[in-house]
């Protein structure tokens, strides 16, 4: 039997542009035309490392919580596709917390580097973060299925939300990369696909 995720990645992939970093054309502009854009190395490695590590740590109490009852699910963990070896992980926002320094140090060179820049044209200089998470995915984990973000916006209308991807380690072939498909944040793509 053919999964959802296969006959979606047969209707949508051999269309799917390569994404590479185009130093020559505004970040901003590619975002605006093309749905997505990427930007590199906008962690230090030491940043990333540490980002990882701490990660790491939060999703160990998160799921000993969990398992224990001592917090609800739901309180930890956002809704995910593929629900087997992935989690979406809501790392907690407490800027007076030693634990959270290396949080803290990574939303700090995202925001003072090229993707303060982006969100700061596309949103405006007042916008608020919404959602602080972290998808991970294990080994054994399936592929999600394609799937829209953020929900689109006619044409001229304000973008409400930009969701920014950021990998704090290198992702190899075989761990599945996360497939973003540009030209595709449109009404008529998104009624193609659901």
């Amino acid at each position: 039997q053919v999964s959802r995720a296969d006959v979606e990645a047969n209707f949508l992939l051999p269309n799917q542009g390569h994404l590479s970093e185009n130093p020559s054309i505004d970040p901003d502009e590619t975002l605006k035309n093309c749905g997505v854009v990427r930007v590199n190395q906008v962690l230090s490695n030491d940043t990333a490392l540490r980002l990882k590590q701490y990660i790491d740590q939060v999703l160990d109490e998160s799921i000993e919580n969990v398992a224990n009852f001592k917090v609800p699910k739901g309180f930890l963990f956002a809704n995910v596709l593929e629900k087997q070896n992935r989690w979406d992980l809501l790392l907690p926002f407490e800027p007076t917390s030693m634990d959270s320094i290396p949080l803290l140090q990574a939303l700090n060179e995202l925001l003072s580097g090229p993707v303060g820049s982006i969100l700061e044209s596309t949103l405006g200089p007042h916008c608020e973060l919404y959602e602080l998470s972290c998808l991970i995915s294990d080994p054994g984990s399936n592929r999600q299925e394609i799937h829209p973000d953020i929900l689109v916006q006619e044409d001229g209308e304000p973008v409400p939300v930009v969701t920014c991807f950021v990998a704090v380690q290198d992702v190899a072939d075989n761990m599945g990369h996360t497939i973003f498909i540009p030209n595709t944040v449109t009404i008529d793509h998104q009624v193609r696909i659901c």
